[in-house]
Protein backbone atom coordinates (compact mmCIF):
# COMPACT_ATOMS: atom_id res chain seq x y z
CA UNK A 1 0.00 0.00 0.00
CA UNK A 2 1.22 3.49 -0.90
CA UNK A 3 0.01 7.01 -0.15
CA UNK A 4 2.29 8.82 -2.62
CA UNK A 5 1.41 12.44 -1.97
CA UNK A 6 1.45 12.04 1.82
CA UNK A 7 4.89 10.41 1.61
CA UNK A 8 6.13 13.08 -0.81
CA UNK A 9 4.78 15.88 1.37
CA UNK A 10 6.68 14.48 4.35
CA UNK A 11 9.79 14.54 2.13
CA UNK A 12 9.38 17.90 0.34
CA UNK A 13 6.97 19.97 2.43
CA UNK A 14 3.27 20.35 3.18
CA UNK A 15 2.87 23.79 1.58
CA UNK A 16 4.15 25.62 -1.49
CA UNK A 17 7.42 23.64 -1.43
CA UNK A 18 5.56 20.38 -2.12
CA UNK A 19 7.09 18.51 -5.09
CA UNK A 20 6.26 15.31 -6.95
CA UNK A 21 9.97 14.38 -7.13
CA UNK A 22 9.63 12.90 -10.63
CA UNK A 23 11.43 9.59 -11.13
CA UNK A 24 12.20 9.04 -7.45
CA UNK A 25 10.69 5.92 -5.92
CA UNK A 26 8.09 6.49 -3.21
CA UNK A 27 8.34 3.92 -0.44
CA UNK A 28 5.14 2.08 0.44
CA UNK A 29 3.62 2.41 3.88
CA UNK A 30 2.97 -1.33 3.90
CA UNK A 31 4.54 -4.26 2.10
CA UNK A 32 3.56 -7.77 3.14
CA UNK A 33 5.50 -10.99 2.81
CA UNK A 34 4.33 -13.33 0.02
CA UNK A 35 1.33 -15.41 0.95
CA UNK A 36 -1.05 -17.86 -0.68
CA UNK A 37 -4.69 -16.96 -1.17
CA UNK A 38 -7.31 -19.49 -2.14
CA UNK A 39 -9.86 -18.64 -4.79
CA UNK A 40 -12.51 -16.36 -3.25
CA UNK A 41 -10.60 -15.79 0.00
CA UNK A 42 -9.71 -12.42 1.50
CA UNK A 43 -6.87 -10.86 3.43
CA UNK A 44 -7.02 -7.67 5.51
CA UNK A 45 -4.37 -5.22 6.71
CA UNK A 46 -4.67 -2.01 8.72
CA UNK A 47 -2.40 0.99 8.06
CA UNK A 48 -2.53 4.34 9.85
CA UNK A 49 -1.30 7.52 8.12
CA UNK A 50 -1.53 11.09 9.37
CA UNK A 51 -1.65 13.94 6.82
CA UNK A 52 -0.21 17.13 8.26
CA UNK A 53 -2.32 19.47 6.10
CA UNK A 54 -5.69 19.51 4.32
CA UNK A 55 -5.56 18.13 0.80
CA UNK A 56 -6.63 15.45 -1.63
CA UNK A 57 -4.43 12.35 -1.36
CA UNK A 58 -4.19 9.18 -3.39
CA UNK A 59 -4.06 5.74 -1.75
CA UNK A 60 -3.10 2.73 -3.87
CA UNK A 61 -3.10 -0.94 -3.01
CA UNK A 62 -1.41 -3.40 -5.36
CA UNK A 63 -1.32 -7.18 -5.27
CA UNK A 64 1.46 -8.65 -7.38
CA UNK A 65 2.74 -12.08 -8.25
CA UNK A 66 5.51 -13.03 -5.83
CA UNK A 67 7.37 -14.76 -8.71
CA UNK A 68 6.95 -12.60 -11.82
CA UNK A 69 8.93 -15.00 -13.99
CA UNK A 70 6.61 -17.92 -13.17
CA UNK A 71 3.98 -18.57 -15.87
CA UNK A 72 0.91 -16.53 -14.98
CA UNK A 73 -1.82 -18.77 -16.27
CA UNK A 74 -5.10 -20.03 -14.95
CA UNK A 75 -6.19 -23.25 -16.62
CA UNK A 76 -4.12 -22.31 -19.67
CA UNK A 77 -5.50 -18.78 -19.92
CA UNK A 78 -3.06 -15.93 -19.37
CA UNK A 79 -4.05 -13.82 -16.39
CA UNK A 80 -2.80 -10.55 -14.99
CA UNK A 81 0.15 -10.74 -12.62
CA UNK A 82 -0.89 -7.57 -10.80
CA UNK A 83 -3.99 -5.75 -9.60
CA UNK A 84 -4.03 -2.12 -8.51
CA UNK A 85 -6.87 -0.34 -6.69
CA UNK A 86 -6.79 3.44 -6.26
CA UNK A 87 -8.96 5.55 -3.96
CA UNK A 88 -8.78 9.17 -2.82
CA UNK A 89 -8.65 10.63 0.69
CA UNK A 90 -10.23 14.08 0.93
CA UNK A 91 -8.83 15.67 4.10
CA UNK A 92 -10.40 18.92 5.37
CA UNK A 93 -10.08 20.87 8.59
CA UNK A 94 -13.66 19.88 9.31
CA UNK A 95 -13.27 16.20 8.49
CA UNK A 96 -13.10 14.35 5.20
CA UNK A 97 -14.16 11.27 3.25
CA UNK A 98 -13.01 8.66 0.77
CA UNK A 99 -13.91 8.95 -2.93
CA UNK A 100 -13.35 6.38 -5.66
CA UNK A 101 -11.86 8.95 -8.03
CA UNK A 102 -10.43 12.47 -7.98
CA UNK A 103 -13.38 14.88 -8.00
CA UNK A 104 -12.45 18.45 -8.90
CA UNK A 105 -15.54 19.89 -7.23
CA UNK A 106 -14.17 18.79 -3.84
CA UNK A 107 -11.22 21.21 -4.08
CA UNK A 108 -11.96 24.58 -2.41
CA UNK A 109 -12.03 27.66 -4.69
CA UNK A 110 -8.63 29.27 -5.20
CA UNK A 111 -6.65 26.06 -4.81
CA UNK A 112 -4.90 23.99 -7.43
CA UNK A 113 -6.70 20.95 -8.77
CA UNK A 114 -3.93 18.46 -8.11
CA UNK A 115 -3.19 15.58 -5.75
CA UNK A 116 -1.46 16.42 -2.50
CA UNK A 117 -1.81 19.17 0.09
CA UNK A 118 -3.91 22.10 -1.05
CA UNK A 119 -1.81 24.86 -2.68
CA UNK A 120 -3.02 28.24 -3.89
CA UNK A 121 -3.44 28.95 -7.62
CA UNK A 122 -1.23 31.55 -9.28
CA UNK A 123 -4.19 33.78 -10.15
CA UNK A 124 -7.28 35.01 -8.33
CA UNK A 125 -9.56 32.38 -6.74
CA UNK A 126 -12.04 30.72 -9.09
CA UNK A 127 -15.08 28.72 -8.19
CA UNK A 128 -15.37 25.28 -9.81
CA UNK A 129 -18.02 26.58 -12.24
CA UNK A 130 -16.26 29.86 -13.06
CA UNK A 131 -16.74 30.87 -16.72
CA UNK A 132 -12.98 30.84 -17.25
CA UNK A 133 -13.04 27.08 -16.86
CA UNK A 134 -15.26 26.84 -19.94
CA UNK A 135 -12.55 28.15 -22.25
CA UNK A 136 -12.24 26.41 -25.64
CA UNK A 137 -10.77 22.87 -25.66
CA UNK A 138 -11.40 22.45 -21.98
CA UNK A 139 -10.75 18.98 -20.56
CA UNK A 140 -11.24 17.57 -17.09
CA UNK A 141 -8.08 17.16 -15.06
CA UNK A 142 -5.57 18.81 -12.81
CA UNK A 143 -4.19 22.31 -12.48
CA UNK A 144 -0.58 23.18 -11.70
CA UNK A 145 2.07 23.15 -9.04
CA UNK A 146 5.67 24.31 -9.10
CA UNK A 147 8.51 21.96 -9.89
CA UNK A 148 12.29 21.87 -9.90
CA UNK A 149 13.92 21.26 -13.29
CA UNK A 150 17.46 19.92 -13.26
CA UNK A 151 20.00 21.13 -15.83
CA UNK A 152 17.82 23.95 -17.13
CA UNK A 153 18.08 27.64 -16.35
CA UNK A 154 14.67 29.24 -16.08
CA UNK A 155 14.31 32.46 -18.04
CA UNK A 156 11.95 35.32 -17.16
CA UNK A 157 9.92 35.02 -20.40
CA UNK A 158 9.20 31.27 -20.35
CA UNK A 159 6.62 29.19 -18.46
CA UNK A 160 7.81 25.58 -18.23
CA UNK A 161 5.44 22.63 -17.86
CA UNK A 162 6.17 18.97 -17.23
CA UNK A 163 3.50 16.35 -17.98
CA UNK A 164 3.55 13.49 -15.45
CA UNK A 165 1.44 10.64 -14.07
CA UNK A 166 1.61 8.26 -11.10
CA UNK A 167 3.15 4.96 -12.24
CA UNK A 168 2.11 2.26 -9.78
CA UNK A 169 4.46 -0.26 -11.39
CA UNK A 170 7.48 1.90 -10.55
CA UNK A 171 5.97 3.46 -7.40
CA UNK A 172 6.99 6.88 -8.73
CA UNK A 173 5.77 9.81 -10.78
CA UNK A 174 6.93 9.42 -14.38
CA UNK A 175 6.96 11.84 -17.34
CA UNK A 176 4.32 11.53 -20.05
CA UNK A 177 6.36 11.44 -23.27
CA UNK A 178 5.09 12.36 -26.73
CA UNK A 179 1.67 13.59 -25.56
CA UNK A 180 -0.17 16.32 -27.45
CA UNK A 181 -0.37 19.73 -25.75
CA UNK A 182 -1.75 23.15 -26.59
CA UNK A 183 -1.45 26.45 -24.75
CA UNK A 184 -4.06 29.13 -25.51
CA UNK A 185 -3.80 32.71 -24.33
CA UNK A 186 -6.18 35.65 -24.09
CA UNK A 187 -5.65 39.27 -23.04
CA UNK A 188 -8.21 40.48 -20.49
CA UNK A 189 -9.22 44.01 -21.42
CA UNK A 190 -9.68 46.61 -18.68
CA UNK A 191 -13.47 46.51 -18.95
CA UNK A 192 -13.57 42.69 -18.77
CA UNK A 193 -13.56 40.38 -15.78
CA UNK A 194 -12.65 37.31 -17.85
CA UNK A 195 -11.79 36.58 -21.49
CA UNK A 196 -14.58 35.94 -23.93
CA UNK A 197 -14.36 32.47 -25.53
CA UNK A 198 -13.91 33.90 -29.03
CA UNK A 199 -10.82 35.88 -27.95
CA UNK A 200 -8.68 32.85 -27.08
CA UNK A 201 -5.80 32.13 -29.47
CA UNK A 202 -3.36 29.23 -29.66
CA UNK A 203 0.10 30.38 -28.62
CA UNK A 204 1.93 27.05 -28.95
CA UNK A 205 1.11 23.39 -29.57
CA UNK A 206 3.02 20.18 -30.16
CA UNK A 207 4.14 17.07 -28.26
CA UNK A 208 5.88 16.76 -24.90
CA UNK A 209 9.59 15.95 -25.13
CA UNK A 210 11.51 12.94 -23.82
CA UNK A 211 11.16 14.20 -20.24
CA UNK A 212 7.55 15.34 -20.57
CA UNK A 213 8.39 19.05 -20.87
CA UNK A 214 6.69 21.73 -22.96
CA UNK A 215 6.98 25.53 -22.85
CA UNK A 216 5.16 28.82 -23.32
CA UNK A 217 7.70 31.39 -24.47
CA UNK A 218 7.42 35.16 -24.68
CA UNK A 219 5.02 35.24 -21.76
CA UNK A 220 5.59 38.74 -20.35
CA UNK A 221 2.23 40.11 -21.57
CA UNK A 222 0.33 41.58 -18.68
CA UNK A 223 -3.38 41.00 -18.13
CA UNK A 224 -3.26 37.76 -20.11
CA UNK A 225 -4.64 34.39 -19.07
CA UNK A 226 -3.56 30.99 -20.37
CA UNK A 227 -5.11 27.55 -20.68
CA UNK A 228 -2.64 24.69 -20.96
CA UNK A 229 -4.33 21.56 -22.32
CA UNK A 230 -2.71 18.13 -22.36
CA UNK A 231 -4.17 15.09 -24.08
CA UNK A 232 -3.18 11.43 -23.98
CA UNK A 233 -2.92 11.75 -27.74
CA UNK A 234 0.22 10.61 -29.57
CA UNK A 235 -0.32 12.40 -32.87
CA UNK A 236 -2.52 12.01 -35.93
CA UNK A 237 -0.53 9.04 -37.26
CA UNK A 238 -0.56 7.07 -33.98
CA UNK A 239 -3.38 6.90 -31.41
CA UNK A 240 -5.18 8.56 -28.54
CA UNK A 241 -6.34 7.18 -25.20
CA UNK A 242 -9.74 8.79 -25.05
CA UNK A 243 -10.74 10.75 -21.95
CA UNK A 244 -7.20 11.11 -20.67
CA UNK A 245 -6.84 14.87 -21.00
CA UNK A 246 -6.04 17.42 -18.33
CA UNK A 247 -6.04 21.22 -18.29
CA UNK A 248 -4.72 24.05 -16.17
CA UNK A 249 -5.29 27.79 -16.00
CA UNK A 250 -3.07 30.66 -14.93
CA UNK A 251 -2.06 34.29 -15.35
CA UNK A 252 0.70 34.72 -17.92
CA UNK A 253 2.62 37.57 -16.29
CA UNK A 254 2.36 36.03 -12.82
CA UNK A 255 3.72 32.66 -13.95
CA UNK A 256 6.52 33.86 -16.26
CA UNK A 257 9.82 32.32 -15.24
CA UNK A 258 8.05 29.63 -13.22
CA UNK A 259 7.72 25.88 -13.74
CA UNK A 260 4.66 23.69 -13.26
CA UNK A 261 3.56 20.09 -13.32
CA UNK A 262 0.62 18.97 -15.45
CA UNK A 263 -0.79 15.72 -14.09
CA UNK A 264 -2.97 13.23 -15.91
CA UNK A 265 -4.68 10.15 -14.49
CA UNK A 266 -2.56 7.17 -13.53
CA UNK A 267 -4.56 4.70 -15.67
CA UNK A 268 -4.73 6.94 -18.73
CA UNK A 269 -1.09 7.90 -18.42
CA UNK A 270 0.14 4.33 -18.12
CA UNK A 271 -2.08 3.00 -20.93
CA UNK A 272 -0.68 5.80 -23.09
CA UNK A 273 2.90 4.87 -22.17
CA UNK A 274 2.30 1.17 -22.86
CA UNK A 275 0.89 1.95 -26.29
CA UNK A 276 3.68 4.38 -27.15
CA UNK A 277 6.21 1.61 -26.56
CA UNK A 278 4.08 -0.90 -28.49
CA UNK A 279 3.95 1.38 -31.52
CA UNK A 280 7.69 2.02 -31.33
CA UNK A 281 8.25 -1.74 -31.30
CA UNK A 282 5.80 -2.23 -34.16
CA UNK A 283 7.59 0.30 -36.33
CA UNK A 284 10.94 -1.26 -35.53
CA UNK A 285 9.84 -4.84 -36.24
CA UNK A 286 7.39 -4.45 -39.12
CA UNK A 287 8.50 -1.16 -40.67
CA UNK A 288 5.00 0.34 -40.39
CA UNK A 289 2.18 0.94 -37.91
CA UNK A 290 -1.61 0.95 -37.92
CA UNK A 291 -3.16 4.28 -38.98
CA UNK A 292 -4.53 6.50 -36.21
CA UNK A 293 -6.71 4.57 -33.77
CA UNK A 294 -8.84 5.44 -30.74
CA UNK A 295 -8.29 3.52 -27.50
CA UNK A 296 -11.17 3.43 -25.03
CA UNK A 297 -10.69 2.73 -21.32
CA UNK A 298 -13.54 1.25 -19.29
CA UNK A 299 -14.16 -0.70 -16.10
CA UNK A 300 -14.64 -4.30 -17.17
CA UNK A 301 -16.68 -7.21 -15.90
CA UNK A 302 -14.87 -10.18 -14.39
CA UNK A 303 -14.65 -13.74 -15.68
CA UNK A 304 -14.78 -12.69 -19.32
CA UNK A 305 -12.57 -11.46 -22.17
CA UNK A 306 -13.22 -7.75 -21.79
CA UNK A 307 -10.13 -6.35 -23.61
CA UNK A 308 -10.93 -6.38 -27.31
CA UNK A 309 -10.53 -4.80 -30.72
CA UNK A 310 -13.67 -3.80 -32.63
CA UNK A 311 -13.13 -4.22 -36.41
CA UNK A 312 -16.38 -2.41 -37.19
CA UNK A 313 -15.30 0.68 -35.26
CA UNK A 314 -11.57 0.15 -35.75
CA UNK A 315 -11.13 0.97 -32.07
CA UNK A 316 -9.48 -0.76 -29.11
CA UNK A 317 -11.17 -1.29 -25.73
CA UNK A 318 -8.93 -1.83 -22.69
CA UNK A 319 -9.92 -2.46 -19.08
CA UNK A 320 -8.85 0.12 -16.54
CA UNK A 321 -7.90 -2.85 -14.34
CA UNK A 322 -5.53 -4.24 -16.98
CA UNK A 323 -2.95 -1.51 -17.60
CA UNK A 324 -0.44 -2.51 -14.92
CA UNK A 325 2.44 -4.95 -14.85
CA UNK A 326 3.71 -7.12 -17.66
CA UNK A 327 0.13 -8.12 -18.39
CA UNK A 328 -0.74 -4.49 -19.14
CA UNK A 329 2.23 -4.24 -21.49
CA UNK A 330 1.30 -7.45 -23.27
CA UNK A 331 -2.45 -6.86 -23.56
CA UNK A 332 -1.92 -3.42 -25.13
CA UNK A 333 0.27 -5.09 -27.75
CA UNK A 334 -2.10 -8.03 -28.24
CA UNK A 335 -5.14 -5.85 -28.97
CA UNK A 336 -3.12 -3.44 -31.10
CA UNK A 337 -1.92 -6.55 -32.96
CA UNK A 338 -5.53 -7.40 -33.86
CA UNK A 339 -5.98 -3.87 -35.21
CA UNK A 340 -2.68 -4.09 -37.11
CA UNK A 341 -3.73 -7.44 -38.60
CA UNK A 342 -7.10 -6.08 -39.69
CA UNK A 343 -6.00 -2.78 -41.20
CA UNK A 344 -2.27 -2.80 -41.95
CA UNK A 345 -2.07 -6.44 -43.07
CA UNK A 346 -4.99 -5.95 -45.46
CA UNK A 347 -7.69 -7.67 -43.46
CA UNK A 348 -7.85 -10.33 -40.79
CA UNK A 349 -9.70 -13.25 -42.35
CA UNK A 350 -9.36 -15.18 -39.12
CA UNK A 351 -11.42 -15.02 -35.97
CA UNK A 352 -14.62 -16.94 -35.21
CA UNK A 353 -13.32 -17.91 -31.77
CA UNK A 354 -15.39 -19.66 -29.11
CA UNK A 355 -16.50 -17.51 -26.18
CA UNK A 356 -13.56 -18.82 -24.16
CA UNK A 357 -10.43 -19.72 -26.05
CA UNK A 358 -7.42 -21.22 -24.34
CA UNK A 359 -3.73 -21.01 -25.12
CA UNK A 360 -3.25 -24.76 -25.37
CA UNK A 361 -6.66 -25.98 -26.51
CA UNK A 362 -8.02 -26.78 -29.96
CA UNK A 363 -10.27 -24.06 -31.35
CA UNK A 364 -10.47 -23.83 -35.14
CA UNK A 365 -8.23 -22.77 -38.01
CA UNK A 366 -9.30 -19.15 -38.12
CA UNK A 367 -9.24 -18.61 -34.34
CA UNK A 368 -5.76 -20.11 -33.99
CA UNK A 369 -4.61 -17.91 -36.88
CA UNK A 370 -6.07 -14.65 -35.52
CA UNK A 371 -5.30 -15.11 -31.83
CA UNK A 372 -1.95 -16.75 -32.46
CA UNK A 373 -0.82 -13.76 -34.52
CA UNK A 374 -1.95 -11.33 -31.79
CA UNK A 375 -0.13 -13.41 -29.14
CA UNK A 376 3.03 -13.31 -31.25
CA UNK A 377 2.60 -9.59 -31.89
CA UNK A 378 2.11 -8.71 -28.21
CA UNK A 379 5.32 -10.49 -27.25
CA UNK A 380 7.51 -9.63 -30.25
CA UNK A 381 6.83 -5.88 -30.29
CA UNK A 382 7.84 -5.42 -26.65
CA UNK A 383 11.47 -6.50 -26.21
CA UNK A 384 11.32 -4.88 -22.74
CA UNK A 385 8.60 -7.32 -21.62
CA UNK A 386 10.71 -8.37 -18.66
CA UNK A 387 8.15 -8.62 -15.85
CA UNK A 388 5.80 -11.06 -17.54
CA UNK A 389 6.98 -14.41 -18.94
CA UNK A 390 4.79 -14.48 -22.05
CA UNK A 391 7.62 -13.92 -24.51
CA UNK A 392 9.65 -16.78 -23.07
CA UNK A 393 6.62 -19.06 -22.96
CA UNK A 394 5.83 -18.41 -26.61
CA UNK A 395 9.45 -18.79 -27.68
CA UNK A 396 9.66 -22.14 -25.84
CA UNK A 397 6.19 -23.22 -27.03
CA UNK A 398 5.30 -24.41 -23.53
CA UNK A 399 1.59 -24.79 -24.38
CA UNK A 400 2.15 -27.64 -26.82
CA UNK A 401 1.16 -30.48 -26.66
CA UNK A 402 -2.20 -29.14 -25.63
CA UNK A 403 -5.75 -30.19 -24.91
CA UNK A 404 -8.43 -31.32 -27.35
CA UNK A 405 -11.31 -29.75 -25.40
CA UNK A 406 -12.02 -28.08 -22.06
CA UNK A 407 -15.14 -27.89 -19.94
CA UNK A 408 -17.11 -24.67 -20.42
CA UNK A 409 -17.25 -23.85 -16.69
CA UNK A 410 -14.74 -23.50 -13.88
CA UNK A 411 -12.29 -25.18 -13.39
CA UNK A 412 -12.25 -25.73 -17.18
CA UNK A 413 -10.89 -29.24 -16.97
CA UNK A 414 -9.27 -30.82 -20.01
CA UNK A 415 -11.96 -33.29 -21.06
CA UNK A 416 -10.83 -34.33 -24.52
CA UNK A 417 -7.38 -35.73 -24.00
CA UNK A 418 -4.02 -34.52 -25.27
CA UNK A 419 -3.89 -32.59 -28.54
CA UNK A 420 -0.98 -32.75 -30.97
CA UNK A 421 -2.84 -30.69 -33.57
CA UNK A 422 -0.87 -27.47 -33.14
CA UNK A 423 -2.49 -25.86 -36.17
CA UNK A 424 -5.63 -25.52 -34.04
CA UNK A 425 -3.78 -24.17 -30.97
CA UNK A 426 -3.17 -20.42 -30.85
CA UNK A 427 -0.01 -20.49 -28.73
CA UNK A 428 1.60 -23.09 -30.99
CA UNK A 429 1.00 -20.91 -34.05
CA UNK A 430 2.39 -17.92 -32.14
CA UNK A 431 5.52 -19.98 -31.40
CA UNK A 432 5.90 -20.82 -35.10
CA UNK A 433 5.77 -17.12 -36.05
CA UNK A 434 8.06 -16.12 -33.20
CA UNK A 435 10.74 -18.61 -34.25
CA UNK A 436 10.73 -17.13 -37.74
CA UNK A 437 11.81 -13.70 -36.54
CA UNK A 438 13.71 -14.22 -33.28
CA UNK A 439 17.50 -14.37 -33.16
CA UNK A 440 17.71 -17.55 -31.09
CA UNK A 441 19.26 -20.59 -32.76
CA UNK A 442 17.70 -23.89 -31.71
CA UNK A 443 17.62 -27.38 -33.13
CA UNK A 444 14.40 -26.58 -34.99
CA UNK A 445 14.99 -22.86 -35.50
CA UNK A 446 17.84 -21.41 -37.55
CA UNK A 447 15.87 -18.67 -39.34
CA UNK A 448 16.04 -15.06 -38.17
CA UNK A 449 13.92 -13.30 -40.77
CA UNK A 450 12.98 -9.63 -40.39
CA UNK A 451 9.51 -8.75 -39.18
CA UNK A 452 8.73 -7.41 -42.65
CA UNK A 453 8.78 -11.03 -43.82
CA UNK A 454 5.89 -11.95 -41.48
CA UNK A 455 4.13 -8.73 -42.51
CA UNK A 456 4.31 -9.57 -46.21
CA UNK A 457 3.57 -13.29 -45.82
CA UNK A 458 0.28 -12.50 -44.10
CA UNK A 459 -0.51 -9.74 -46.57
CA UNK A 460 0.14 -11.77 -49.73
CA UNK A 461 -0.25 -15.49 -48.90
CA UNK A 462 -3.10 -16.97 -50.93
CA UNK A 463 -4.19 -20.53 -51.67
CA UNK A 464 -6.36 -22.22 -54.25
CA UNK A 465 -8.34 -25.47 -53.98
CA UNK A 466 -8.96 -27.06 -57.36
CA UNK A 467 -11.21 -24.90 -59.50
CA UNK A 468 -12.09 -22.52 -56.65
CA UNK A 469 -11.00 -18.89 -56.63
CA UNK A 470 -7.82 -17.73 -54.92
CA UNK A 471 -8.41 -16.86 -51.26
CA UNK A 472 -6.45 -15.20 -48.49
CA UNK A 473 -4.73 -17.57 -46.07
CA UNK A 474 -6.96 -18.03 -43.02
CA UNK A 475 -5.17 -20.72 -41.03
CA UNK A 476 -1.75 -21.87 -39.82
CA UNK A 477 -1.66 -24.62 -42.48
CA UNK A 478 -1.91 -22.19 -45.38
CA UNK A 479 0.64 -19.84 -43.82
CA UNK A 480 2.97 -22.84 -43.44
CA UNK A 481 2.69 -23.61 -47.18
CA UNK A 482 3.67 -20.05 -48.06
CA UNK A 483 6.51 -19.97 -45.55
CA UNK A 484 7.92 -23.29 -46.78
CA UNK A 485 7.29 -22.40 -50.43
CA UNK A 486 5.78 -25.81 -50.90
CA UNK A 487 2.53 -27.69 -50.39
CA UNK A 488 3.79 -30.75 -48.59
CA UNK A 489 1.50 -31.49 -45.63
CA UNK A 490 2.43 -35.14 -45.29
CA UNK A 491 0.28 -36.55 -42.52
CA UNK A 492 -0.30 -33.12 -40.95
CA UNK A 493 -3.11 -30.56 -41.22
CA UNK A 494 -5.80 -33.24 -41.42
CA UNK A 495 -8.64 -31.27 -39.76
CA UNK A 496 -9.18 -29.07 -42.83
CA UNK A 497 -10.02 -32.23 -44.81
CA UNK A 498 -8.68 -30.55 -47.95
CA UNK A 499 -5.20 -29.79 -49.24
CA UNK A 500 -4.58 -26.68 -51.29
CA UNK A 501 -3.60 -27.33 -54.90
CA UNK A 502 -1.70 -24.05 -55.32
CA UNK A 503 -0.23 -21.26 -53.23
CA UNK A 504 1.32 -17.89 -53.94
CA UNK A 505 3.04 -15.15 -51.94
CA UNK A 506 5.40 -12.25 -52.57
CA UNK A 507 7.36 -11.88 -49.34
CA UNK A 508 11.14 -11.51 -49.44
CA UNK A 509 12.83 -14.26 -47.49
CA UNK A 510 15.93 -13.53 -45.43
CA UNK A 511 17.69 -14.33 -42.22
CA UNK A 512 19.02 -17.68 -43.35
CA UNK A 513 15.69 -18.88 -44.77
CA UNK A 514 15.58 -22.13 -46.72
CA UNK A 515 12.58 -24.25 -47.51
CA UNK A 516 13.94 -27.11 -45.40
CA UNK A 517 14.52 -24.83 -42.39
CA UNK A 518 11.03 -23.36 -42.71
CA UNK A 519 9.52 -26.84 -42.75
CA UNK A 520 11.48 -27.93 -39.69
CA UNK A 521 10.16 -24.85 -37.87
CA UNK A 522 6.46 -25.43 -38.47
CA UNK A 523 6.62 -29.21 -38.08
CA UNK A 524 8.34 -28.89 -34.69
CA UNK A 525 6.13 -26.10 -33.31
CA UNK A 526 2.80 -27.41 -34.61
CA UNK A 527 3.27 -31.16 -34.37
CA UNK A 528 6.47 -32.76 -33.13
CA UNK A 529 7.65 -30.78 -30.11
CA UNK A 530 8.01 -33.35 -27.32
Amino acid sequence: MSVPEITLAARTGWGETFSYDVGAEVSPVLRTQPRSLDRGSTSAEVVEVTPQAPGYYRATVSVRSASPQTPNTFERMWVSNVRVVEVWLLVLDTGGRVTTEYERANVPPGYQHQPGPFRRTSGPPQAPDSPARDAPRRAAGASSTRLDIENRSLTPDVITFQAIYWNSDASAYHPLVGAKFQVDTCVVEEWQFICDPENWQTAVSGATNSQGYYYLEGCTTSNAEYWSTLWTHAGLSRFQVKGGGTQQWGMVATDCGESYYTITSSVGGHAFTNLQKTLDGTQSLFGTIHPFIDVNMYSCPTDSYPNYYSPGQDEIYLCTQDVWGGWGQFIAGHEYGHAFHQTTLWGNVGGNCPSKHFLDTNSNWTCAFSEGFADYFGAATRPDLGTFPIRGEIESNVYFPGCVQRASTYPYACTGGTSYEGALIEAAFAAFLYDLTDSEVEVHDSIAAPGTYIRDIIRTCETKYGASAWGRADGPDEIAYCVENAINPGSYFSPRMLVASQYRESASEGGGWTSARARKNWVWNLYEKP
